[in-house]
């Protein structure tokens, strides 16, 4: 573990790394809704995470960086956002417990011990129907 904080604190600081991220195959192609704005606890400049988002053929949109810990409840209510969609189960918790931002349960391996119901989604595709489903 002493060994794994020394490699990460290089890691974190390596943008080359970050924007070297190979998104996982298709997410990107499947966003047929409008995206508003990224909140991510990546521990890197939000510059750094548009920039991967950009090469990677995310559609545009602000990004807001909250970091590991951060909350990202009060930011989702201040940019009014109605709808968000995470693939960490405790920011899912949180989001949903705290906020006025409806959150989906993006399926991943580390998530599946967290009970999302109709809320976890496997496919980015499934965000418009959700929507369309609640309105």
């Amino acid at each position: 573990s002493h060994r794994f904080s020394e490699v990460w604190d290089l890691i974190e600081k390596d943008y080359g790394f970050w924007l070297g991220l190979q998104p996982f195959a298709g997410v990107a192609k499947s966003i047929d809704f409008k995206v508003s704005a990224y909140v991510t606890a990546r521990p890197i400049p939000s510059e750094i995470t548009m920039e991967w988002l950009d090469r990677n053929g995310f559609p545009k949109a602000p990004v807001t960086t909250v970091g590991y810990g951060g909350s990202k409840v009060d930011i989702l209510d201040r940019l009014n956002i109605s709808l968000f969609v995470d693939d960490h189960g405790e920011n899912f918790n949180e989001i949903r417990a705290g906020g006025q931002t409806e959150c989906l349960l993006f399926s991943r391996p580390w998530n599946r011990e967290y009970e999302a119901g109709d809320l976890r989604i496997k496919s980015l595709a499934e965000v418009k129907a959700y929507a369309r489903r609640t309105k």
